[in-house]
């Protein structure tokens, strides 16, 4: 209890929040006379640095899988768990430099977030963030790469060229939509065009016209899923 003069008809008393974050009840009375009760909300203070754990089925980069990102219960600098739809942002950041970013909002302290698994082997930092708070550790994870091999047949004059059996590390066909890429240079090595496929049914296929390559010999380069294959071909 907290007594106050009164000064000009008024009497006031600071009321200060506990460090337990929730509901604190104040009233006043003045001998007979009492107000009626007030309910005070003690919201929690900034987020401090918190973990980051992830999950997922596997560690193989096949483009399909999704991976999970969690934090672990983010608290304040006084022990209470932070205000539910707090935003946190995952950034994760590649070998090739760039930023990936998924988030999610707390229940009960804890976000949730997650991405797909990369094409092709890749090595990822992720941290998490809350924006003008508090971060996370840094993780590191790995994918290893989901497809071993692949078979390139090139047909009798070298214009259709056939990426056959892209299969997975069970050796199962890959899901479908691993980007395919191939590669045109010519004999100088000077890079003439560039195209992409996508699987289907564990196979891509590219069509190479004579109104846009003319018969020569030309350097080819097919990528999928971190596998490089180089041939010369003559087009006829």
């Amino acid at each position: 209890n907290k007594s106050a003069e009164i000064t000009n008809g008024i009497a006031w008393k600071n009321v200060y929040s506990t460090k337990k974050a929730g509901r604190m009840a104040t009233t006043a009375f003045y001998e007979s006379y009492s107000s009626k009760e007030m309910i005070a909300i003690v919201n929690p203070a900034k987020a401090i640095d918190f973990t980051l754990n992830y999950a997922r089925n596997h560690g193989y980069a096949d483009g399909n899988q999704i991976i999970i990102f969690s934090t672990g219960i983010i608290k304040d600098e006084f022990g209470n768990v932070i205000n539910d739809g707090t935003l946190v942002s995952f950034i994760v950041k590649n070998p090739k430099g760039m930023l990936l970013k998924t988030v999610g909002t707390t229940i009960n302290g804890i976000a949730k977030g997650g991405l797909l698994h990369p094409n092709e082997p890749e090595d990822w930092a992720v941290t998490g963030y809350i924006t003008g708070a508090a971060k996370s550790n840094t993780v590191a994870i790995t994918f290893e790469t989901a497809v071993k091999d692949f078979q390139v047949v090139y047909s009798s004059n070298g214009r259709n060229i056939h990426v056959e059996k892209i299969l997975s590390f069970m050796h199962q066909l890959v899901p479908d939509g691993i980007p395919v890429d191939l590669e045109i240079k010519n004999e100088e090595g000077v890079l003439i065009a560039t195209k992409q496929s996508t699987s289907r049914l564990g196979h891509a296929e590219f069509l190479l016209p004579k109104d846009f390559y003319p018969n020569s010999t030309y350097i080819v380069t097919i990528r999928a899923a971190g596998i490089t294959k180089n041939k010369t071909i003559i087009l006829q």
